[in-house]
């Protein structure tokens, strides 16, 4: 028997026991909330030393952050106590009716990734090639990042692993507009509206629906009508207010802002299990996909699993942490099992949602 041949059956059981477990405590979780309460939630252990009364200075003003169906803005709620909220939320069943879930028909089966996600392919990937080899301390309450969360439905990354594998998770989306439907889509995530910054601010933002970025100045061939003010602030400041140390998998598509976006998160606080973050492949890209791949390997302390480019001028790069996976045996799978080479097809939303109302 050829070594490839091995390890891939090995691969194989390990992936059906991952969604099985998963999946048995899913259900589990819905059908026992009682119990679920008895158990305090491992991510919202970390304390941050901070003065209840400035809570709102770590945040641009304008800033959102909506659990499940309720919202709430920093700047007006310098007292709440988001920790608690954070840790009450996790051990919910997401929204408490305020909103319908509008894709509930989207998700055909469990029994495959095609068959449950949106993604061109790298929740194909994580589900594949990198959750089969989480190790048992990563097990305990998963949970996902997504950064931009676009409108919740197109091209996500992490569908499958809310609807089929029960993962808890946060969304964030700089677009007003994209929000607004993201909210409707994603009733039982944890969503922010806000751009992300080394510093609270306001930004220009503009580009497009699904292309969007933070603007130094107004290009040309942008009319005023496709710039708005958005908020900015560290990716630190929502880890703080929320007690969050830990982050399973993180999806970081910021078109070219993604070295930004890991420079506002304090490393010495945070740790992340596997990410996946774009690399476009212009020209003027290139330093900043190398400064990205040091401080992730240096800083972070992760290492690179592979890349995968969907398209010519678009790649993925993948990273796992030693220490939440078995990264060394990952390698050895992909060495047998490359990614995919191709996309898959997306899903239009017309074809399966529901109608539903946004409550912001």
């Amino acid at each position: 028997m050829c070594q490839g041949c091995g390890f891939g059956a090995m691969h194989h059981a390990l992936l059906l026991s991952t969604l099985a477990v998963a999946a048995a405590e899913h259900c589990e979780d819905r059908s026992d909330t009682s119990q679920l309460m008895q158990h305090a939630s491992a991510r919202g252990s970390f304390a941050v030393a901070q003065d209840p009364e400035n809570v709102g200075d770590a945040f641009g003003d304008g800033t959102m952050i909506c659990f499940a169906d309720q919202c709430f803005r920093p700047l007006d709620r310098p007292k709440f106590d988001w920790k608690a909220k954070w840790s009450s939320f996790l051990l919910s069943k997401g929204a408490s009716g305020g909103i319908e879930d509008p894709l509930q028909t989207c998700c055909q089966s469990c029994d495959s990734v095609a068959a449950c996600s949106n993604s061109e392919k790298e929740e194909h990937i994580v589900v594949k090639h990198v959750l089969p080899f989480m190790l048992p301390s990563a097990r305990s309450n998963p949970i996902f990042l997504e950064l931009g969360g676009l409108d919740g439905w197109r091209e996500t990354n992490t569908f499958f692993l809310e609807k089929c594998l029960g993962w808890k998770g946060m969304l964030i989306e700089a677009s007003p507009e994209n929000f607004k439907v993201l909210h409707r889509n994603r009733p039982n995530a944890l969503k922010i509206s806000s751009a992300i910054c080394t510093n609270a601010s306001r930004v220009f933002f503009g580009g497009g629906p699904a292309i969007g970025h933070i603007l130094n100045r107004r290009p040309a061939g942008l009319s005023l009508a496709e710039i708005v003010t958005v908020p900015c602030s560290p990716l630190q400041a929502f880890f703080d207010v929320l007690g969050v140390d830990e982050v399973t998998v993180f999806s970081l598509d910021v078109e070219g802002f993604e070295l930004s976006v890991l420079q506002s998160v304090d490393w010495h606080k945070l740790t992340i299990g596997a990410l996946v973050v774009e690399e476009l492949q212009f020209e003027r890209h290139t330093k900043k996909n190398q400064d990205v791949r040091q401080l992730l390997k240096e800083t972070a302390k992760l290492e690179m699993l592979g890349v995968s480019c969907w398209k010519e001028l678009a790649c993925d790069s993948y990273w796992m942490n030693p220490r939440l996976f078995d990264y060394e045996a990952a390698r050895e799978y992909l060495l047998h099992n490359p990614f995919p080479s191709g996309k898959f097809p997306g899903k239009a939303q017309s074809a399966c949602s529901n109608t539903s109302t946004s409550v912001l």
